[in-house]
């Protein structure tokens, strides 16, 4: 496996990747994202994305973004999606466990949708927890991302 920071090469596959029906059912925006709604994205985004490879071939994506600060504590969200329904359990835990070794201080938050067996079963072992309804970075979390807590469990990782 390697994992590589994305590029400007990757624009187009970036966006099919995230397209595909597997991603975006379980996204918070399950609409089909056009061409230059991505490329007005791709080019002003502050997120951090990278590639897990597995012998040159692109498996998965996945991401980090400083969403904002709460008595000088950065929060960052993170996230994933396949690039095809090959993309294995090995594959998806060790690129999030890799990022997780490399942002090791990292306040962590994340949102995962109800009926995404997978994301909620793989939390686990990655050591992210619930988030408590009275958490200060929640209602703030929901606002930025305009997500109705019904179809979404909260997650936090410090």
């Amino acid at each position: 496996f390697v994992v590589r920071e994305v590029n400007d090469q990757d624009i187009n596959d970036y966006l099919i990747s995230r397209n595909l029906d597997i991603n975006a059912n379980h996204s918070s925006n399950v609409k089909k994202i056009t061409l230059i709604e991505h490329y007005i994205w791709w080019f002003k985004c502050t997120r951090k994305s990278y590639v897990l490879l597995n012998n040159g071939k692109k498996i998965l994506y996945f991401y980090e973004q400083k969403i904002f600060k709460i008595l000088n504590k950065d929060f960052y969200i993170s996230g994933w999606f396949a690039r095809s329904k090959e993309c294995s359990i090995k594959e998806i835990l060790y690129a999030l466990d890799w990022q997780r070794h490399k942002k090791k201080h990292f306040n962590w938050l994340s949102f995962i949708k109800k009926n995404n067996k997978l994301s909620i079963y793989l939390s686990k072992y990655l050591g992210w927890k619930i988030i408590n309804k009275n958490h200060s970075a929640l209602q703030k979390l929901k606002l930025i991302f305009k997500i109705n807590d019904k179809k979404f469990i909260f997650y936090e990782r410090n």
